[in-house]
């Protein structure tokens, strides 16, 4: 089970800092906060999009079998509640 939460040197990576998409997902989404109207449907699409690159970075290059089941289960969320 903790083989889950290693990387391919045998170190337990739960927690990296965060890239550049994770964080214009977070600065798009505070901005969507303070925004109304045709701005708040943008900025929602922006951030969503960004959320969903870094799933797919995670999928593809995720330090750990923990990572890309994170980028997995963000990216599903994330197409479920762009559906619904």
């Amino acid at each position: 089970m903790l083989s889950f939460f290693k990387d391919k040197k045998g170190k337990v990576i739960i927690w990296q800092t965060p890239n550049w998409a994770i964080g214009g997902w977070a600065v798009f989404l505070l901005a969507n906060k303070f925004a109304d109207g045709q701005a708040q449907i943008v900025l929602s699409f922006i951030s969503t999009a960004f959320l969903t690159i870094w799933a797919c970075m995670e999928i593809i290059g995720g330090a750990s079998y923990f990572r890309r089941t994170l980028g997995v289960a963000i990216l599903v969320f994330t197409i479920y509640s762009r559906l619904t």
